[in-house]
């Protein structure tokens, strides 16, 4: 049971908007909200972070503010143990535990990670 007022579900909420032109896992669009934030990874290259306590119109991007680089680390680790892509160069625990595995090069131009976009 939990009590009135707290959050007993997961650390956060992916929503995953398909890239229509192609399937490509690292390509698409992904949006994670937790609690107080939500990080948005646009096809691994453009990032929005929002403060939604703070702001909960989600107008004031914070990407960018040096004060939010914990928060911002925190969300891309978190997104990055939820689609199993390396995200702005944090890599997912599952492969950070992982033995190393040799990946020939076709296949390793086919799967390029988010960071890689």
């Amino acid at each position: 049971m939990v009590a009135h007022g707290t959050w007993g579900g997961p650390d956060g909420a992916l929503t995953v908007t398909h890239n229509w032109n192609k399937f490509d896992k690292a390509g698409q669009n992904y949006s994670l909200r937790t609690k107080r934030w939500r990080y948005i990874n646009w096809k691994g290259e453009i990032e929005e972070l929002y403060d939604y306590t703070k702001d909960p119109a989600g107008r004031h991007n914070l990407v960018d503010n040096p004060k939010y680089s914990d928060v911002l680390n925190k969300h891309r680790l978190l997104m990055a143990d939820m689609t199993g892509l390396t995200i702005k160069g944090v890599v997912p625990k599952t492969l950070k535990d992982s033995k190393p595995q040799s990946v020939p090069a076709s296949v390793a131009r086919k799967n390029k990670t988010a960071a890689e976009f």
